[in-house]
């Protein structure tokens, strides 16, 4: 896997930080590595209660992974390297597959293209006769914030 540099304007809003230098766990949270680059131009930040941490030895419920994703964005590269036909076939799974400003925003990079999403899509491509592996446009790494 790819490793992603830690860039904290990628941090959501709500995502709970945590503070708690001392935890067994704390090389392995995303909570943990977030709350290690706020930046001090940061006045507020949500973050777990002190008071709260488990005690030493036992499972943190507060955990989250340091799992990193591949988010594709963009396929029109792709529909413009299969025929006409299958690109039409595309296409229309794809109006099937998103709603309508989805659509528009996947194909435009607004809006990126989650792994499980990516699945569905290269399945989609290969069954209409797309053997290339790069169906996106293009692909960054990111790390998983929803993840538990």
């Amino acid at each position: 896997m790819v490793t992603v540099s830690f860039d904290y304007s990628q941090v959501p809003s709500y995502f709970v930080h945590c503070f708690n230098d001392r935890c067994p766990l704390a090389g392995k949270c995303l909570r943990r590595l977030a709350a290690c680059h706020v930046p001090p131009t940061l006045l507020q930040v949500h973050a777990f209660n002190p008071l709260a941490y488990p005690p030493e030895g036992a499972d943190c419920p507060m955990f989250q992974p340091i799992k990193e994703v591949k988010i594709g964005w963009g396929l029109r590269q792709a529909m413009l390297r299969m025929s006409y036909e299958d690109g039409c076939k595309m296409k229309k799974w794809l109006n099937g597959y998103y709603p309508r400003m989805t659509l528009s925003r996947v194909m435009n990079h607004k809006r990126g293209i989650p792994p499980a999403e990516q699945t569905a899509i290269v399945r989609a491509f290969r069954s209409f006769g797309m053997r290339d592996e790069n169906v996106f446009d293009q692909v960054t790494y990111t790390y998983d914030w929803n993840s538990r």
